[in-house]
């Protein structure tokens, strides 16, 4: 008779199926905030990556004008001595460029990519100041996030 009354009566089992479609959604909303961290992440890996691209090519491009501006220089006047040669290319270099050295048969010149990098040029010849070829092209880093004071340099072109 006990059991007559029990099966007369109506009992809903819900419980285990209402906790798992909880943790389900728990789980799948925990995943979808990672996703979305993650997609942010390369996001701003892409930004920077971006924005040192586009500051290397142009302090390329600075760097190459700086070249052709040196040559001309010196074509166009004569420099008996480095000194006079110093004077006729220091005005005329795009800004930005910093000359370094300015000797018998060799200039060395410097263009700023950021504040932790720069593009490093030397252009020598055989004969003077006349015929001047780049030798040396790469770009030289001073110190990258944690690593300051182990500078590495990445040779742009090889020479040799």
């Amino acid at each position: 008779m006990s059991n007559q009354a029990n099966n007369n009566s109506f009992k809903m089992n819900i419980g285990g199926p209402s906790i798992i479609l909880l943790l389900t959604v728990l789980g799948l909303a925990v995943f979808s905030i990672l996703a979305v961290r993650a997609a942010y992440s390369g996001l701003k890996m892409a930004r920077t990556s971006a924005s040192a691209v586009s500051g290397y090519y142009e302090a390329e491009g600075i760097a190459q004008k700086a070249e052709y501006l040196i040559k001309e220089a010196i074509e166009g006047t004569p420099a008996a001595t480095a000194d006079t040669a110093k004077d006729a290319i220091a005005p005329i270099l795009p800004g930005g460029v910093q000359l370094v050295s300015v000797d018998a048969d060799r200039i060395v010149y410097e263009v700023p990519v950021n504040d932790n990098s720069v593009i490093h040029v030397e252009m020598t010849s055989d004969s003077g100041l006349s015929g001047l070829k780049v030798t040396d092209h790469r770009l030289v880093v001073d110190s990258q996030g944690g690593y300051s004071g182990s500078a590495f340099e990445i040779n742009i072109i090889d020479i040799n």
